[in-house]
């Protein structure tokens, strides 16, 4: 009955939020993915977007959807990926931070920004991504060396910085310093060695 009686309000009424909370109900879910469909791309805030991926299913699946649908790829833009990316929901929800990490890595890492990066490298549910395109860079524009150099002496880290140390289009060996490698040298670590 309450389902019958919200299908015959106009969309704009009831409003995006509300909608999109229907989403998750099998009475309103078809509506709702009609009525959301009747909203312009700017009267759905990215706000919106983010906490629908991280949704229930049923919104997460219109969610993407909808990226999919109405965005070309690049159109979001890096600070909306790392948004999502950077949400506390993100642990709980894989396919979310792999349909994040998919749509970033599109992107040039200069645009991604060094800083960002290197802290990915630190976050379990990014680091492999992250040293792989930081792997793969010809610049990085504002890297910070010192921070990899870090990173380097915390065996949880090392084989996530070691990849981007050895690029050498990003830091070259007189970035890291004779007496770095020096020290690297005497260490018995045989991946430091």
């Amino acid at each position: 009955f309450a389902a019958t009686l919200l299908q015959s309000r106009d969309p704009k009424v009831l409003g995006y939020a509300f909608l999109g909370r229907l989403l998750g109900y099998d009475a309103t879910h078809a509506f709702a993915e009609k009525a959301l469909g009747t909203f312009e791309r700017p009267e759905l805030p990215q706000s919106f977007l983010i906490d629908m991926l991280y949704g229930q299913s049923e919104q997460s699946e219109w969610a993407e959807k909808y990226l999919k649908t109405k965005y070309q790829p690049s159109e979001l833009g890096v600070d909306f990926w790392k948004r999502v990316l950077d949400d506390k929901r993100h642990e709980d929800a894989d396919e979310v931070v792999e349909l994040a990490l998919e749509a970033l890595g599109k992107f040039p890492v200069a645009e991604i920004g060094a800083d960002w990066l290197v802290d990915a490298l630190q976050r379990g549910e990014l680091n492999d991504a992250v040293s792989e395109w930081l792997t793969r860079a010809t610049a990085l524009p504002g890297l910070d060396v010192e921070r990899l150099k870090g990173l380097m002496l915390h065996a949880k880290y090392r084989r996530y910085a070691l990849p981007v140390i050895e690029n050498s289009k990003l830091v070259r060996p007189r970035d890291l310093g004779l007496p770095w490698l020096l020290a690297l040298a005497r260490r018995a670590d045989e991946t430091l060695h």
